[in-house]
């Protein structure tokens, strides 16, 4: 769009004030008012560039080149909340939030999406938007899924809470949850098993799959969004989270970890499996307690798993399990293991000897470490959120 002149303010401070019915808007020490709109640019529905920071200088280089800016500034090629997707071509995509009427993705390929971002301030840890997504490409599907903690409007104007697909191959239509599960849920984590085409979800969930009581974890069959039935008998403990789930590559066993005790009278406490073909928890393994964070597959058959762990009565952060044999194969030196919460993990090695995990300490700073096969080192600190 054509905007015209625009002035950019820099300096200290963190926010837009609200005005003639524009909401507050959170900045960082920078801000572009546009007199042509009467408005600043981030009140405006338009793709724009990424710029934080304070800005100290700017300079205007020949037609059709870029622009200078220096300061201690950060920029980005896209400004976005929500979500964003990137092509084979390399072309940025966005999903564009806070609206009610049909918005296109950025770039070459229009997609018609609706969104608006979920304005609830009860939910647990304060989080809202896009937490968790996915492709989903086998068994001739094109689905692109996104969850967390918002709202949403399918193709056909249903109100879709905190889950939205999106079919490519039956013209980009957006189906979700609609009812029986609870709005103020957060979905942490999904999955797909490709032997079921089911679509597992898990987080801090609560209500009805039909008549089924839903407790961390739902099942949805696939493109359409419908609540699967049976249902996995409820997860139980005294606060039960889903934080990963994996389903096992060529494999009908979906790996489910998190915060609980039981799967249904199972008792199969932070890691328990279900059988997607049999619909049935079965156990994943003797002598194991605490809470799993993450989960991550080797191979078809070896699964890094990551969190608050006791193995055989010793304490871990990180283990490699055989699901062949239903035990694990190793877990990492408790000594100098990282404190704080997990965040991310990959694996170092192509066996899973080795790997790399990210920490947020309780001061807010962000952490990477790498464990070795042996011992832990810190690698880095990557910053502290402002």
């Amino acid at each position: 769009a054509d905007l015209g002149a625009f002035v950019a303010l820099s300096g200290r401070f963190d926010q837009i004030i609200s005005f003639d019915g524009n909401s507050a808007q959170s900045v960082n020490n920078f801000a572009v008012w546009v007199p042509s709109r009467n408005n600043w640019l981030e009140n405006l529905d338009l793709p724009t560039i990424s710029l934080q920071g304070i800005l100290t200088a700017y300079a205007e280089l020949k037609d059709d080149e870029p622009q200078l800016f220096a300061g201690s500034v950060s920029s980005f090629d896209i400004s976005t909340t929500g979500a964003v997707q990137i092509e084979e071509n390399n072309q940025l995509h966005a999903f564009v939030p806070d609206i009610n009427l049909p918005r296109s993705f950025l770039g070459t390929n229009k997609r018609k999406f609706m969104w608006k971002r979920q304005t609830t301030t009860n939910l647990t840890n304060g989080v809202t938007g896009v937490i968790t997504g996915m492709f989903y490409e086998e068994n001739n599907f094109n689905l692109t899924i996104l969850a967390g903690s918002f709202s949403a409007r399918a193709s056909t104007g249903t109100e879709l809470d905190n889950l939205v697909i999106i079919d490519g191959g039956n013209n980009h239509e957006v189906s979700g949850i609609s009812g029986g599960i609870e709005s103020s849920s957060i979905i942490k984590t999904v999955g797909v098993s490709s032997t079921t085409n089911d679509l597992f979800v898990g987080g801090i969930l609560g209500g009805k799959a039909g008549s089924n009581v839903v407790n961390g974890l739902a099942v949805l069959t696939l493109p359409g969004a419908t609540f699967a039935d049976p249902q996995p008998p409820a997860l139980a403990g005294t606060s039960v989270t889903v934080n990963a789930i994996a389903p096992q590559p060529s494999s009908p066993s979906v790996f489910v970890g998190g915060s609980f005790d039981r799967a249904g009278e199972l008792p199969c406490e932070a890691l328990c499996l279900y059988d997607a073909s049999e619909k049935r928890w079965r156990l994943a393994a003797n002598d194991f307690s605490g809470t799993v964070t993450l989960l991550e597959w080797i191979d078809t058959t070896h699964l890094l798993v990551a969190g608050d762990l006791t193995i055989n009565n010793t304490q871990t952060r990180l283990a490699l399990y055989d699901a062949t044999g239903g035990f694990f194969m190793s877990t990492a030196s408790a000594a100098d293991a990282p404190s704080g919460s997990i965040t991310a993990m990959t694996p170092a090695t192509a066996n899973g000897s080795a790997a790399f995990l990210a920490t947020t300490s309780e001061d807010g700073n962000s952490l990477l470490h790498k464990y070795d096969g042996a011992s832990w080192m810190q690698l880095t600190r990557i910053g502290r959120p402002r």
